[in-house]
């Protein structure tokens, strides 16, 4: 029998139409013809987390800048350095935190206020003249960008001067009706998001008055749903979206045409989420990986595209036996390391040589799509085999595991797990096996593994 196709995305379906779910592992490809039985795809472990600092409050927003890292946690910016001393820095007003820095400043706004960071003065102001309001902030050619929320005006601040606002520098996107949403800066141009509508702005070196105008050969019938949600990496913009005819797509631009990222799969359950506008997301390189990870209230875990194989895996954590998001919520790259931040304060390092989420079980899980013939037929199945790269973990000479069950009816129902072994630690391959495996019409295989230890199924084999 061939080999069961273990690197495809999260796809699960309504109804059990397709009940594939890839959880803290992710389709990668190898990219060389010479791969191990010339498979092109296996799945890889995500990176796991370490925790290095806590600052004891959620925290709400992360940023490099200056030579170290910024985090507003509980109604405080904190400065984070190398050796993650943690330094409480001023005072910002709770809520999600939206940061940009200039050559000399770093502009925080969270619940609609807006306050400055003076990198040689160490202190915190508030900027309240000529203030509109702002849900987010990001920076065109020195120029601080906000938009008025609910509204369709936006402003900007004196160039490299965050603090300091005029009442004549805003103009209003007028393109379609409604409040701008989000924006972003990209490739130089600023992108206004509106529910339906997309339009673009740039630092026009002619205009007299106001510096930005707008390029009315761009507009995009595209919209923006979550503020929060829009990122960018790479020159590649990616939003949780919406036109006028619907919600709860993911869409991602690197030019004027967006393309649809996300799949039905994904949908549905965005569909079924009920308010998406609360929806976050943050986007980070990683291996030779650009990632966008998006968290949206109301599903039990996180969605992350990988734009290299264009598959989507999901991220979580088990609690008491069922999936929760997981606990990243904010990510930024500083000393030359990926940090993220979750709900308890706690700052980890993310890195592929842990295989824990701080002091908890990573638990990566694969269920594999349904098997069965055309005529659905009984089919008997006298092995499950599964090749592994593993590696250090447990202590040297304690045999890791992997947990095996299957269901005979699509996955409505699992028999119990079956332990197999992965070999002692340390072992570079490793194969685990399982001998008989019953019949079914409708088999579907649920692997898990929670040891400490690193585990990256290369190919499932049955009836070997």
């Amino acid at each position: 029998m061939p080999a069961l196709p273990i690197a495809g995305p999260s796809s699960s379906l309504r109804g059990n139409a397709e009940t594939r779910r890839v959880i803290n592992w992710m389709p990668c490809a190898t990219e060389s013809p010479t791969a191990k039985g010339g498979i092109s795809y296996y799945l890889k472990q995500c990176p796991g987390l370490v925790q290095r600092a806590s600052v004891g409050a959620e925290i709400t927003g992360m940023k490099a800048a200056n030579g170290v890292l910024y985090v507003t946690a509980g109604g405080s910016l904190y400065e984070v350095a190398a050796d993650m001393t943690v330094t409480r820095r001023g005072t910002v007003p709770s809520g999600i935190a939206s940061m940009a820095a200039n050559e000399t400043q770093l502009a925080v706004v969270s619940n609609h206020a807006l306050n400055v960071y003076d990198f040689a003065a160490l202190s915190v102001s508030p900027v309240t003249t000529n203030w509109l309001g702002s849900n987010v902030v990001d920076v065109l050619d020195g120029f601080g960008v906000f938009s008025e929320p609910d509204q369709r005006q936006f402003f900007i601040s004196a160039n490299q001067d965050f603090t300091t606002l005029s009442a004549l520098d805003f103009a209003s996107a007028e393109s379609s009706t409604g409040p701008i949403i989000g924006f972003i800066v990209k490739n130089r141009e600023l992108l206004l998001m509106k529910s339906a509508t997309t339009e673009f702005w740039y630092d026009d070196p002619t205009a007299t008055d106001f510096p930005l105008s707008r390029n009315s050969g761009a507009n995009v019938e595209a919209g923006l749903v979550a503020c929060h949600s829009l990122r960018k990496s790479g020159g590649v913009a990616y939003w949780l979206g919406s036109d006028e005819n619907g919600q709860g797509v993911v869409l991602a631009a690197g030019g004027y045409a967006p393309q649809r990222v996300s799949t039905h799969a994904l949908e549905e359950k965005l569909q079924g989420a009920g308010d998406l506008s609360g929806a976050t997301a943050f986007t980070y390189h990683q291996e030779g990986q650009t990632f966008y990870a998006l968290n949206v209230p109301g599903l039990d875990t996180t969605w992350v595209y990988d734009v290299s194989s264009q598959m989507w895996h999901e991220r979580a954590e088990l609690v008491d036996g069922a999936w929760r998001k997981w606990r990243a919520t904010c990510h930024a790259v500083a000393f030359g390391k990926h940090y993220v931040g979750d709900a308890d304060g706690n700052i980890y390092e993310m890195t592929f040589d842990a295989n824990t989420y701080g002091s908890d079980e990573m638990v990566r899980d694969f269920i594999s799509p349904q098997e069965s013939v055309p005529s659905l037929k009984r089919q008997r199945f006298s092995s499950f085999q599964v090749d592994c790269k593993v590696g250090q973990g447990k202590p040297s000479g304690q045999q890791a595991t992997m947990l095996l069950r299957y269901s005979n009816d699509g996955g409505a129902k699992y028999l119990n797990w079956r332990e197999l072994t992965l070999g002692n630690v340390g072992q570079t391959m490793a194969s685990a096996r399982a001998t008989p495996c019953g019949s079914g019409k409708n088999r579907v295989w649920n692997i898990r593994v929670t040891d400490d230890v690193a585990c990256s199924p290369l190919a499932i084999v049955v009836n070997e």
